[in-house]
């Protein structure tokens, strides 16, 4: 599998491709994400794609299926009801996410690791559909 991750040096994305071939790969990719120069992961199975943005303790994780024929959020369930927002960087911006799909990193990571495997929606976490 190959999973991208951008590295923005002023308003330059300066990222690159990895090809992963094991768990502990993808986790290394996920871990490079910090929130402020790195913000960005992109994970491209044949029809779908899973991209979480943010970094350090914050992450936004969408699963993308086909050609953004659809999409799923990640669902934070601590904070399901939750409308306040939260400022999270993914694609080197900064923009205003619903604490209610903003995620911590072993979630982001459990997405990851079951798109790794299978290239779909862990369902042992909760999606929404957008």
């Amino acid at each position: 599998m190959i999973i991208s991750v951008d590295k923005w040096m002023n308003n330059i994305n300066k990222g690159d491709e990895t090809l992963v071939k094991s768990e502990q790969d993808a986790e290394k990719q996920l871990s490079l994400l910090n929130g402020k120069d790195v913000t960005q992961l992109i994970a491209n199975g044949k029809s779908q794609a899973l991209l979480i943005g943010g970094g350090d303790k914050n992450f936004v994780v969408t699963f993308i299926v086909g050609d953004n024929e659809d999409f799923f959020n990640l669902v934070n369930e601590d904070f399901a009801n939750d409308s306040d927002e939260i400022e999270v960087v993914t694609g080197g911006q900064a923009g205003l996410f619903p604490q209610s799909i903003v995620v911590d990193f072993q979630t982001a990571l459990s997405s990851l690791l079951y798109f790794y495997k299978f290239q779909q929606r862990n369902p042992d976490l909760t999606w929404e559909n957008n």
